[in-house]
């Protein structure tokens, strides 16, 4: 006679069954993801690396206590990684680890939450991580977290350590240690390796973040890989000309170097985008070296040249500060009334708008050199002292005007009469942005000013 098997052992035998089933699913479509991987299969892979997100989790959410769970998050975890989304694997990694799993799997899942924390930001953590891989990892885990903490070193800032893990150990990849001399400045090196990565027409090395790693220790010889970089594999027209705006861009003190980089992005013609860029950029240097009114019209031209370019709204925006400046000096001969606010008012578009230095400093000077009896005199003559850095003329503005509100010390006798100052200057700078004329404002002592501006400034300096 045949006994009965009671229905809680059943029942039980049926849940073990439907989560070791589910568990061995997840296992083998992990090892196939893994193996289209190796075949360059990479959207089968990522079609498999799902599906074992899918599996992994149903285990854990019928069975979150069974044994199996915290190779399930293990599995779930890796996979997440897998497909680059580090925000859900790190956590599944953790709470695997967070329970007893086999050794290798152990050891897999630490490597791949190491992994997941350098692609979220967190060195720090990730170099924990992969310095408990190299220590009791077998070679193959170690070479691959040696290749990772080399990076981590590196984004942390300790570009010397990473160097000299990857000079210590030669399995290190060659791209991973042209990143870390190049983040240690370590230019020489850089350009050997550089031309040897160049010679083999390798495709994988990240030029642009060499470049830039390179250029915060050594900009010359950043420079210098910016042009061996031009003849690398997968140098399009459009990277090559990002590439020479940047480096234009890290030599802004540099005018004739600068140039020269931006000269080879106007000329090279393939990337319109890059090469409307250039002329902008070249027509901003230009305006460094302006003195003189006359020598805006050139500058007028060339921007009006841009009126089609992808970057028309730039140029037009330009074009409208230099028209701004080129009519009111025009309209403001010396000794025209309120000519003096005028030219002020261009001197600071010169210096704030068109950054224009120069043009800037020679407007501030035509203000007292018109209208030296003006309020606004020593203003315009201390806003030129500070461009030029020349104290002997704040000396002479102090001698020369003693009881301007701009040159005495701030107190309360002499507030009232900085703010009015200010509020009629103010009052006409808002009278030229709205357009149509207006009559000349009222000096401070006869009617009474325009409204107070709120961020009107009172210093004698703006």
């Amino acid at each position: 006679m045949r006994r009965a098997v009671p229905l809680v052992i059943a029942g039980a035998l049926v849940s073990g069954c439907a989560y070791y089933n589910a568990m061995y699913n997840a296992r083998r479509l992990s090892e196939r993801a893994e193996k289209a991987e190796q075949e360059g299969r990479n959207f089968d892979a990522n079609t498999l690396w799902g599906q074992v997100t899918v599996k992994a989790e149903t285990v854990i959410a019928r069975h979150p206590d069974s044994k199996y769970a915290p190779e399930a998050y293990a599995l779930m975890g890796r996979a997440h990684a897998r497909l680059g989304n580090c925000t859900r694997a790190r956590p599944a990694l953790e709470s695997a680890l967070a329970s007893p799993l086999d050794s290798a799997v152990a050891l897999e899942t630490e490597l791949w939450l190491a992994r997941c924390h350098a692609d979220l930001g967190r060195h720090h953590d990730a170099i924990v991580r992969f310095e408990r891989v190299i220590a009791a990892g077998d070679p193959a885990h170690q070479r691959a977290a040696r290749a990772g903490l080399v990076r981590s070193l590196r984004a942390t800032g300790r570009a010397d350590e990473a160097v000299r893990l990857a000079t210590e150990h030669p399995d290190i990849g060659a791209v991973d240690r042209l990143s870390a001399l190049a983040a240690a400045g370590r230019a020489p090196e850089v350009l050997a390796l550089a031309d040897s990565l160049i010679g083999a027409r390798d495709s994988t090395v990240p030029w642009d973040s060499i470049i830039t790693w390179l250029a915060a220790r050594d900009r010359a010889s950043a420079s210098i890989l910016v042009d061996r970089a031009d003849s690398a594999p997968g140098s399009a027209p459009a990277i090559r000309a990002n590439r020479f705006l940047a480096d234009a861009a890290r030599h802004a003190d540099d005018p004739a170097r600068a140039r020269r980089r931006l000269e080879q992005v106007r000329d090279q013609g393939a990337a319109p985008g890059a090469a409307a860029s250039a002329r902008l950029e070249l027509v901003r240097l230009d305006m460094r070296s302006v003195s003189t009114r006359a020598e805006l019209d050139p500058i007028v031209q060339a921007l009006a040249r841009d009126a089609e370019s992808p970057l028309r709204t730039q140029a037009q925006q330009l074009q409208r500060a230099v028209e701004l400046v080129t009519s009111s000096v025009d309209s403001s001969p010396a000794g025209t009334r309120a000519g003096d606010m005028r030219i002020f008012l261009a001197a600071e578009t010169a210096r704030d708008l068109l950054q224009a230095p120069r043009l800037a400093e020679a407007l501030f000077r035509q203000v007292a050199a018109g209208w030296p009896d003006s309020p606004y005199a020593p203003k315009a003559l201390l806003a030129a002292a500070q461009l030029a850095g020349d104290t002997l003329l704040v000396a002479e503005v102090s001698s020369r005007y003693p009881s301007s509100p701009y040159v005495i010390a701030v107190g309360d006798t002499a507030f009232a009469s900085l703010r009015a100052l200010e509020d009629s200057l103010g009052a006409f700078a808002d009278s030229l942005r709205v357009g149509p004329p207006v009559p000349a404002p009222t000096r401070p002592g006869g009617a009474r000013p325009g409204p107070v501006r709120a961020g009107t400034p009172t210093g004698p300096v703006r």
